[in-house]
């Protein structure tokens, strides 16, 4: 890769100008003299930036020199740190195979190029700061060290909500707060922002689901990546709407202190932003147009939310602006149903070698966060964009790699980015540094995720709802610039059953069990009602199995889903349930059903409100010329 260069010449005069007289005086006929050749080295890059690493974590980095002449350069190096009043300590080293040599002059024959290798390892939280100096035939050049700062830094959901929970009922829902931060969190002190007799919060002890500890308010240190749990738990008294803010004091510089807002039997419309804290572009290249998705969420259980407008903020760099906006934007709002997403792109386009900072202002009917404003950043660099390329196949389908996928529920995707290449550096198998795989479209209520991580190369993703997957591959250079436009791979799940039923729900280690029966069965009992008891059980032609239905997952612990698939129905109404198995001392939790016939989503019903042991008669399938859905919509305290 190549940035902007140092560059300084010498240039040496073999007779000082009192000697030129003796090299044109009479005695010389040909009037000759020795000029030496100018010395011209060049260092790439011009300031050596170290990302932030953990303290006492190591960073190494390369300059590369040139002697750009062909004559001879004789060279002593210097590594230099600007200590200050706090930090006395030496953190910037020459790599331990270079000490040796670096202490010696060093010849550098014309044409020739070599590479320094500095090491960085944080001692301390304190920015540090230095300088490769090289002293060459009376020339001087100087490389900049700079460093990122390590500061501790808090991270958690910005919003809890709980959604519709009768007056008496408890619910309680984890809060995970994480430190992302290089230095260690200091948790000084947890609270509630106010008395609200409804909400009250503890310490999750072990794996018991009932043992949490009163909070003591002893200091807590995290470390890089450390997490730590709270329970906030709601009790209302009625059945009005509640809210309250949960607050953490620590040593995090920017988030004094960090703030949660809690919110129970709201009605009110909710907006979640990926990169709602702040969108860094990093470096980008001079001349082309470097894009991010960003995806916007109704996060209300129970309200739509409208967008009117998604801009560039006054004052915003020009360099900075937003296309591919959703629905009828700008001209019109845009509607985003309960648990649904859409995307917008934010683009930028540097001129220069400068920074450029700009926000994206967000006005929506969610009056708690309207405007919402996203601070963007970025730096031109004539580093050439690294190209993205992502291709994916159903797992052992043996089928090519494909930017479009179609496929059915529960397939695993392979994704592959290993063909992403680096201009700078063509055929290099260490061109790429970095791969950053984000799902920007998913289906609503999905929880899947990568694995084993986002950052891996060739990741998979188990498709666990039926609907459509959008997915971007984003990758970094050597020099962590990343690609101008980012990969794209679109993922249409469909079932391809007669029948497809699918059921989820909201809340984390609760057992919501499905359950289809036959006209001829009575609730859970075999073998007419299919659950989780009787999976595959055997209907209709008992020679057959292709006309049987069958439970594909038993999902104890959380979320779902868990789908019930029928090919070949008899001509009969089929009925459609959900019992509310077990809490696990984790309250109440709003169930979604939905039902595809013939490939085809012909019934929805969105958060069912249940409690522990209750049984929920949701809807008949008639099946025959032309079938049909018809709601049932009863609710029961057990199977009836």
């Amino acid at each position: 890769m190549r940035t902007s260069k140092n560059v300084a010449a010498l240039l040496i005069v073999g007779m000082a100008l009192g000697l030129l007289g003796v090299g044109c005086s009479d005695e010389s006929d040909d009037g000759n003299f020795a000029v030496v050749e100018d010395v011209l080295l060049i260092t790439d890059p011009e300031t050596l930036t170290f990302s932030a690493v953990a303290i006492n974590e190591e960073s190494r980095k390369t300059i590369t020199v040139f002697n750009q002449s062909s004559a001879t350069a004789k060279i002593n190096f210097s590594l230099l740190e600007q200590p200050t009043p706090n930090d006395t300590r030496r953190e910037f080293d020459w790599d331990e195979s270079q000490r040796g040599l670096l202490q010696e002059t060093v010849t550098l024959q014309g044409g020739d190029a070599m590479t320094l290798v500095v090491t960085y390892t944080p001692r301390d939280a304190f920015r540090d700061t230095g300088s490769v100096v090289l002293d060459y035939n009376g020339g001087k050049i100087t490389v900049p060290l700079e460093t990122n700062d390590i500061s501790p830094d808090i991270d958690g959901p910005p919003r809890l909500l709980f959604g519709r929970v009768p007056a008496g009922g408890t619910v309680s829902k984890n809060l995970v707060l994480q430190n992302v931060g290089r230095a260690p969190l200091n948790l000084t002190n947890l609270f509630m922002g106010n008395d609200s007799e409804e909400f009250s919060f503890c310490l999750p002890v072990g794996d018991e689901e009932n043992n949490c500890a009163e909070y003591d308010s002893a200091p807590q240190t995290l470390e890089y990546l450390d997490t730590v749990a709270v329970r906030i738990t709601y009790t209302p008294i009625d059945d009005g709407e509640d809210s309250t803010t949960f607050k953490v004091e620590s040593n995090d510089p920017d988030e004094q202190p960090f703030i949660v807002e809690v919110n129970a039997n709201g009605a009110e419309p909710c907006i979640l932003v990926s990169d709602e804290d702040g969108l860094d572009f990093g470096t980008a290249f001079i001349g082309a147009v470097s894009q991010r998705t960003m995806t916007i969420t109704n996060c209300s259980p129970t309200k739509e939310l409208e967008v009117s407008s998604i801009t560039m903020a006054a004052g915003s760099d020009e360099e900075f602006f937003v296309d591919a906006l959703p629905g009828g934007l700008p001209a019109e709002p845009i509607t985003i149903d309960i648990g649904e997403t859409a995307s917008f792109v934010v683009n930028y386009a540097p001129a220069a070698e400068a920074a450029n900072e700009g926000v994206v202002e967000i006005l929506s009917s969610d009056v708690a966060k309207s405007p919402l404003l996203i601070p963007i950043n970025g730096r031109g660099s004539n580093n050439a964009c690294p190209t993205a390329i992502a291709t994916a196949r159903i797992q052992g389908s043996g089928g090519p790699a494909t930017t479009e996928i179609e496929s059915i529920p529960l397939a695993t995707i392979q994704f592959d980015g290993s063909a992403s290449t680096d201009p700078d550096n063509p055929g290099s198998p260490n061109a790429i540094s970095r791969y950053e795989w984000t799902i920007v479209e998913r289906p609503a209520d999905s929880t899947t995720r990568f694995v084993p991580n986002d950052r891996s190369p060739n990741p998979t993703l188990f498709i666990d709802l039926a609907g459509r997957y959008r997915i971007e591959l984003r990758v970094y250079d050597a020099n962590n610039t990343p690609s101008c436009e980012t990969a794209e791979v679109v993922i249409l799940s469909t079932p391809n059953e007669d029948i497809h039923i699918q059921q989820v729900w909201d809340t984390d280690n609760t057992d919501i069990d499905l359950h289809f029966l036959h006209p001829n069965g009575r609730w859970n009992a075999s073998p007419y009602d299919c659950h989780w008891l009787n999976r595959t059980p055997n209907w209709a032609n008992i020679n057959a199995s292709t006309d049987d239905p069958s439970l594909d997952i038993d999902d104890i612990d959380g979320f779902g889903p868990e789908n019930i698939n029928l090919d070949n129905p008899e001509n009969v109404t089929y009925r459609v349930g959900a019992h509310y198995y077990s809490d696990h001392f984790n309250g109440a939790t709003n169930v979604t059903m939905r039902i595809w016939l013939a490939s085809v989503l012909v019934f929805e019903f969105r958060n069912k409100f249940m409690t522990d042991q209750q049984f929920w008669d949701v809807a008949a399938i008639q099946w025959g010329p032309a079938p049909q859905v018809s709601q049932i919509d009863q609710m029961y305290p057990g199977f009836p």
